[in-house]
């Protein structure tokens, strides 16, 4: 029972901080079109976005990888473990479960990028928490340093990267068992 007490006060952190409020607040943002540019009348690329402060971002994502990794007793599919060999009613199993896999299909969806080699949003994800955030894994921080070479596919996997862990919350929030905090 510890380890699911552990999980649900770190699930209320992540679910309470700060960039999640402001995620809730639409402080990010990333908008793209073409303009037409009257003095020229050429079609103008225009480029708006608002990224979460860093600090926030990483006091978020290091939070946030003890759900992912394994080496941590919260870690998803740790938990995943805990419940198959819990005496509890097969419902609680069932819904944990589905959680998983469908945070896991979430995570194998393609990225919303225009990088050639369409990312899914797990190579987001992984690439920024172990080439940036957590860790600098050096296969990581080149897949990084090639995103980087063009701004505008930087741009687009830096949003997309929030966007990931914004919608991680949700999940979390789920698999938060009430009687169990």
């Amino acid at each position: 029972m510890d380890v699911l007490k552990l999980f649900n006060a770190t699930a209320e952190e992540l679910i309470n901080c700060s960039l999640i409020i402001e995620s809730n607040e639409d402080k990010s943002e990333f908008q793209y079109n073409w303009n037409l540019n009257p003095n020229t009348n050429d079609l103008d690329f225009l480029i708006v976005k608002k990224n979460h402060k860093e600090d926030e971002i990483k006091s978020f994502v290091l939070t946030m990888r003890l759900f992912v990794q394994d080496n941590e007793k919260i870690s998803i599919r740790n938990l995943s473990k805990l419940y198959e060999n819990m005496n509890i009613d097969i419902r609680y199993k069932t819904k944990f479960s589905t959680l998983r896999n469908n945070l896991n299909d979430y995570l194998n969806e393609k990225a919303l990028t225009f990088i050639e080699s369409s990312p899914t949003k797990r190579d987001v994800y992984d690439a920024l928490l172990y080439g940036y955030y957590a860790h600098k894994q050096s296969d990581k921080l080149k897949k990084i340093q090639l995103w980087k070479n063009e701004q505008f596919d930087w741009d687009t996997i830096f949003f997309e990267f929030q966007r990931i862990l914004h919608e991680f919350v949700p999940y979390i929030n789920q698999i938060i068992l009430k009687q169990y905090s």
